[in-house]
């Protein structure tokens, strides 16, 4: 698990300084070309984490702190769309071919393509523009 000190490690050096986490982001605008990075993305690591660290994280949130979890989720969240949208793919049996399956994963790959649209968030107005966004997905996924 990581820890509040970690995270923040984690979110200010790593996930910004990665090909994944910078250059290439930034500069995807179609789902075909996010469909084409969804595999390498799917093979990153899931950061895991604790109730606890976000509870920790969360308590006392501060402009930093937001912006901070903000880094954070936009990499975190297209990694783990990206492996649930890898693992309805690869579903045994053929269930990867069922009409519900194959829903939910363009729903999931949908989410993916457009979390790699968005500009990393770097200050208030484009931390905000990916709360809007998580919250139009959110909403979208409730279906």
């Amino acid at each position: 698990m990581v820890g509040v000190v970690e995270l923040g490690r984690r979110m200010g050096a790593s996930v910004g300084g990665t090909a994944l986490g910078k250059g290439i982001v930034q500069n995807v605008t179609e789902n075909r070309e996010a469909m084409e990075l969804l595999p390498q993305y799917a093979r990153l690591r899931q950061t895991p984490m604790s109730l606890s660290t976000l509870l920790d994280f969360g308590l006392h949130p501060t402009p930093a702190r937001v912006l901070l979890s903000a880094k954070f989720l936009h990499h975190e969240l297209a990694v783990r769309l990206a492996h649930r949208a890898h693992e309805l793919a690869a579903l045994p049996l053929g269930l990867s071919g069922a009409r519900s399956v194959k829903k939910v994963r363009r729903m999931y790959e949908a989410s993916f393509a457009a979390m790699l649209a968005l500009p990393r968030p770097k200050d208030n107005s484009t931390e905000m523009v990916l709360a809007d966004t998580l919250t139009t997905m959110l909403h979208k996924h409730e279906d």
